[in-house]
């Protein structure tokens, strides 16, 4: 079957904008969130200083670490290429769904979202890393990965919803997947928040962080064993489905 351009285009998009959380998250875990102090520019400057030399008088030279830095604006970019990527894509759902609600509107709350995005960016920089607003940031990403996802399925199925012809026990299954989908979600959501309240001091440790631990490791023991039994239903159910075999299989 030969793809129309919103279907390439949305294809890329989507598994770009996965590439980009992903990139996300390295730059988290190498502590580089701050290797930039101002936004959008990175040391004042539109590319970053590769030494200490170039750091302006108003930014403070212990704040500067050159590999920090460019990881933070190499991550800047891609988000910045996401974004035109998201308004390439929106243009041609214009052009070819605009009579087909589940493609378009999805679309177009995909790119108000990464508007907003870009916006919660600064707002990361600008509150020094509050896990609050870092958590926000990433759910973010993760409503507009999981809104152009809908949209790319749908326009594969413009004539009418992609599980409408399916069984009761597809549908019933779908609906059980979707539901682990949004528990997921808030799992990473405590996962990201509970990462920033580590950098609390011990005292604030035993007040917030462990609370906030117990409900992240007792959603994570729940979010298990509901992937299992999903995997185990599909195995049951559907085995020859191998699709949907693989994708339990990927869940446990």
């Amino acid at each position: 079957m030969k793809l129309n351009p919103f279907q390439r285009w949305a294809i890329l998009t989507t598994l770009s904008t996965y590439f980009l959380i992903m990139v996300g998250a390295f730059v988290r875990a190498a502590g580089a969130g701050l290797g930039c102090p101002d936004w959008p520019r990175c040391f004042g400057r539109w590319i970053p200083p590769t030494h200490i030399s170039q750091v302006p008088p108003e930014f403070h030279p212990d704040q500067f670490n050159m590999t920090l830095a460019w990881i933070e604006y190499i991550n800047r970019l891609i988000g910045v290429g996401i974004g035109i990527f998201i308004f390439v894509t929106l243009i041609l759902a214009i052009r070819y769904y605009r009579n087909t609600p589940r493609v378009l509107w999805p679309t177009v709350a995909a790119f108000l979202g990464v508007v907003y995005e870009g916006w919660l960016g600064k707002q990361v920089v600008a509150s020094e890393l509050k896990p609050i607003i870092v958590t926000v940031h990433l759910v973010v990403a993760l409503i507009i990965v999981s809104l152009l996802l809908y949209a790319t399925v749908c326009a594969f199925f413009p004539q009418g919803k992609p599980i409408e012809n399916l069984p009761q026990s597809r549908k019933k299954l779908g609906r059980f997947a979707f539901l682990g989908l949004l528990i997921l979600i808030v799992q990473i959501a405590l996962g990201a928040l509970l990462r920033g309240e580590l950098s609390l001091s011990e005292q604030d440790y035993f007040v917030k962080i462990s609370w906030l631990d117990f409900l992240h490791r007792t959603l994570a023991l729940g979010v298990g064993l509901y992937c299992f039994v999903l995997c185990f239903w599909a195995l049951k159910k559907f085995k020859p489905l191998k699709f949907l075999v693989y994708s339990g299989y990927s869940l446990a």
